[in-house]
């Protein structure tokens, strides 16, 4: 419809380019104002200046399968293909069963901009001390508008009212996700996502149950410094440490403000298997008489 009238009659294969020069142009100068990307025209002459690809493309999600090893006829791709030789994918609409194959679709990200020396934008809110996952399109969008989120990246909390200085995270496995991957019985029932990593809190660890034995509470948040894994709740009024108000400090304040060396936080790793050490674990309840 943007080709003179001359063309609208005639073989495809007798059209010229120049037909699609009004809609390039129109193309370009639209997107130009949202992001610096100018469209090109090839033909197969010009695919060796386009990136090779497979049937995934080496990339998280699929982009882009040429029918044919060289592709004939004329193209319309992104002039950034051809400079950089990789191509800028976008996520596609799957339904859960394939969603789940996806070997990136559990994992929570925090993108930054910091390696790519570009200013921090829309994508990222905040740097960050480890990145995880750093997409191309980060870098691409880095200089964009920074529009208001309704929630961030990741669940950053504090004390047990959530509004702490993120000292607080979730808990992660070694590749960065949140939660294990879903059971066969979680399947079965469509879910795609499993449960969270959960620890024992270490703090927790530290007192005597009224029986004399350890006690173990789950959680799924830690340190963000020293990873050691603390309750978020507050389990200071809990009975199973003691009488009411024979505990005084919350798993979070323990850590960060109480003078014990075990649970202090130094900013040393801590290890998962690392055990609280007997001789200074602690009994609050009272003591009974061994009297008759």
């Amino acid at each position: 419809m943007w080709s003179p009238k001359k063309y609208w009659y005639q073989e495809k294969h007798n059209k010229p380019w120049d037909i699609f020069a009004p809609a390039m142009d129109s193309f370009n100068a639209k997107s130009k104002k949202l992001i610096k990307v100018i469209c090109l025209m090839m033909d197969e002459s010009m695919i060796g200046w386009g990136p090779k690809t497979s049937k995934r493309g080496g990339l998280p999600k699929i982009t882009f399968e040429p029918r044919k090893p060289v592709p004939l006829g004329t193209m319309l791709r992104n002039s950034l293909d051809c400079v950089t030789g990789i191509l800028v994918h976008q996520d596609i609409a799957m339904d859960a069963e394939v969603q789940t194959e996806d070997d990136s679709s559990r994992r929570e990200t925090t993108s930054s901009t910091s390696p790519s020396s570009k200013t921090l934008g829309g994508v990222a809110p905040s740097k960050v001390d480890s990145i995880r996952i750093l997409k191309f399109t980060d870098m691409m969008c880095g200089g964009l508008k920074q529009w208001p989120k309704p929630k961030q990246h990741f669940l950053i909390v504090g004390n047990e009212d959530g509004k702490g200085d993120g000292r607080l995270t979730r808990i992660y496995g070694k590749d960065g996700e949140r939660t294990k991957p879903p059971a066969k019985q979680q399947e079965q029932q469509g879910r795609n996502i499993g449960n969270a990593y959960v620890w024992n809190c270490f703090v927790c660890r530290g007192y005597l149950s009224k029986k004399g034995k350890q006690i173990n509470n789950q959680t799924s948040f830690w340190c963000s410094k020293c990873h050691m894994p603390l309750c978020r709740i507050d389990r200071s009024k809990d009975e199973e440490f003691g009488p009411p108000g024979s505990r005084h400090l919350t798993c979070f304040d323990a850590h960060y403000h109480a003078s014990h060396n075990s649970v202090i936080c130094c900013g040393k790793m801590h290890g998962q298997k690392e055990q609280f050490p007997k001789e200074e674990q602690l009994s609050l309840h009272p003591r009974r008489s061994s009297r008759k």
